[in-house]
């Protein structure tokens, strides 16, 4: 079998480095990982194949790298680590809703409600449901908020898979967000959180449909906080909603954080 591009950058960089053992002390692997990668059993990961390529063309090698060139290859590691995150999020995402959807006929799991509660409890990877929900949960309860909702981000945008205290009007309206006036969306397209302390004075909402909706249901107040992975992909938000005027206090907003923090990590599929 004729060696991969893969497998044969590996095997150059090996022979450069001065063998097997110091190729992997310098890609930090398991050994049984390098030698399938050698092999030709597996790929290896882009991050991996990367550096390979830059003992055989960087300073280690025969034809020294430019510092241009050596921070260009830096942005195509950054930009390609970036697009492989995007895509398993992407792919996290279909495979919770399709969990979701498929346990909603189960019985319901007891939800831990405190924040303590909540960030010591454990979630198996098929307790999606119950995760989200007990994440909201908890951030209704330290917010002292009556209703909020999770979303999850799509590639078709924001979607509610978890929530409490709406009607159908509100849920129908806020089905699939996008680009439309709304905390969530503004804190989608920031990567940070956005404060609304009154809906009816926010520019944000000013003479959009939203604010009809948001009116109907009795929302006077909302805070959205994005759910980020390790590497700044967004997840999903995570919203309060109150029926009167409310700035978020320190603390509630600590509480926020240290549960988004957490659900982040468990949609990640990372270990509690």
């Amino acid at each position: 079998m004729t060696p991969s591009v893969y497998a044969k950058a590996l095997m150059r960089a090996a022979e450069m480095l001065g063998g097997r053992e110091k190729l992997r002390e310098f890609l930090h692997v398991p050994v049984r990982a390098l030698d399938k990668w050698l092999d030709g059993s597996e790929e290896p990961p882009l991050d991996i194949f990367l550096k390979a390529v830059d003992v055989i063309s960087g300073p280690l090698g025969h034809a020294p790298a430019s510092e241009a060139v050596r921070r260009s290859r830096e942005l195509q590691r950054t930009a390609a680590t970036m697009r492989s995150t995007a895509l398993r999020t992407v792919e996290r995402s279909k495979e919770l809703w399709a969990s979701i959807l498929a346990d909603r006929q189960a019985g319901p799991r007891a939800l831990p409600l405190s924040l303590t509660e909540f960030l010591e409890a454990r979630f198996e990877p098929t307790e999606g449901r119950a995760l989200l929900e007990a994440a909201l949960d908890a951030a209704l309860a330290a917010a002292g908020a009556p209703m909020g909702n999770l979303q999850l981000a799509f590639p078709e945008g924001l979607r509610i898979v978890a929530q409490r205290g709406f009607e159908q009007p509100f849920l129908d309206f806020f089905a699939c967000v996008t680009d439309d006036a709304s905390a969530c969306a503004m804190a989608m397209k920031r990567g940070a959180r956005f404060v609304v302390a009154d809906v009816a004075s926010d520019p944000i909402f000013a003479g959009k449909p939203a604010a009809a909706v948001m009116e109907q249901a009795h929302v006077r107040a909302v805070q959205s906080t994005p759910l980020l992975s390790g590497s700044g992909a967004l997840l999903g938000i995570l919203s309060t909603h109150f029926d009167a005027q409310h700035v978020p206090g320190e603390q509630e907003l600590d509480a926020i954080d240290q549960i988004a923090r957490r659900t982040a990590v468990w949609l990640e599929g990372a270990v509690p």
